[in-house]
C-alpha cells in the first residue's frame, strides 16, 4: 500500500457540488442522477459528468492503481469504457460510518475518496457474469464477505499514514508461485499488528493478488537476469506506475 497525497482536488467536482450539491442530500447514489436541462436544450448529464472527472483525477491521483492492492485500474474517459465493472470510487470511511457518527456532508468529501478495485483481475479481458468478485480490497471490506470487523485503531489508511509503505513487507513463496504480503518484522510490534490487522482486513492475502504479485515480480527480475537497467521504470515520476509497485521497490530498489 502507498500513501496518497490528497493535496490537489478536482475541480469541476467541486464547481459541480457548488451548485447541485443541496440536490443530493448527502446521498452518494443519486450523484449519477443529476441532470440539467438548459432552454431550448438537450438534457445534460451532469452528475454522471461530474463523476467521471472525479474518476480521472482520483485515477491521476493514484497513478492507476488501486489504492489498497496496487493492481493496475484501467482509465475512465466515458461511462462504458473498460473500466465499467472493474474499479469504482471509494470511500474509505465508509457511508455507513459517516451516516451513523452524523457527518453526511463529508460522503462527497474528496479527502475521503480514493479508486479502489472491485476485488479480482482488472487485467482479465472479459468480465463473465459467474465471475467471483468483491473477494480483496473495498467492496471485501465493506460488504458481507469479510469475517474481520473494522478496528479504526489498527486500520492503516492510505490517505492519512504517510510512511504506511514501511509496515509491509512481501515473501516471494516459489513452491506456490506465490509473492505474500506480511506485515515487516523491523517495524514495532503494534505497527505489525496494524499491518496484519489491515492485510486482513481488506483481503491483500488472497490467493489471486498473491499470483499477481509473482508474476509482477518475476517479469522485472527477468528483465533484470538479462542485463537491462529496471531502475528508470521504477521511478516514481511517471503519471503510472507499475502494478505492485511498492513490492517493486522493496524487491529491486
Amino acid at each position: 500500500m502507498r500513501y496518497i497525497d490528497k493535496s490537489t482536488r478536482c475541480i469541476v467536482f467541486d464547481d459541480f457540488l457548488a451548485q447541485y450539491g443541496q440536490r443530493l442530500h448527502g446521498d452518494w447514489e443519486k450523484l449519477k442522477k443529476i441532470t440539467e436541462k438548459p432552454k431550448n436544450g438537450e438534457r445534460i448529464a451532469v452528475g454522471r459528468n461530474a463523476y467521471i472527472n472525479l474518476f480521472a483525477h482520483l485515477h491521476n491521483e493514484q497513478k492507476g492503481l488501486c489504492v489498497y492492492c496496487e493492481q493496475e485500474i484501467p482509465a475512465k474517459t466515458t461511462e462504458n469504457d473498460a473500466s465499467q465493472g472493474r474499479a469504482h470510487i471509494e470511500h474509505v470511511q465508509t457511508q455507513k460510518e459517516l451516516k451513523a457518527q452524523n457527518k453526511r456532508t463529508l460522503v462527497f468529501e474528496q479527502s475521503n475518496l480514493a479508486l479502489s478495485c472491485n476485488g479480482f483481475d482488472c487485467t482479465v479481458e472479459e468480465i463473465e457474469d459467474n465471475m467471483p468478485i468483491k473477494e480483496f480490497c473495498a467492496h471485501f471490506k465493506d460488504g458481507n464477505y469479510n469475517p474481520t470487523q473494522l478496528d479504526d485503531n489498527l486500520f492503516l489508511n492510505p490517505l492519512w499514514e504517510i510512511n504506511i509503505e514501511a509496515y509491509f513487507d512481501y515473501e516471494l513463496q516459489e513452491e506456490y508461485k506465490q509473492v505474500v504480503i506480511v506485515p515487516n518484522t523491523e517495524c514495532t510490534t503494534k505497527q505489525q499488528q496494524k499491518a496484519d490487522f489491515t492485510i486482513k482486513f481488506l483481503g491483500l492475502q488472497h490467493p489471486t493478488l498473491c499470483e499477481m504479485r509473482y508474476t509482477t515480480y518475476w517479469i522485472l527480475m527477468n528483465r533484470l537476469q538479462n542485463g537491462i537497467d529496471i531502475t528508470n521504470e521504477l521511478s516514481d515520476e511517471y503519471n503510472l506506475l507499475p502494478a505492485f509497485y511498492s513490492m517493486l521497490k522493496i524487491k529491486f530498489l
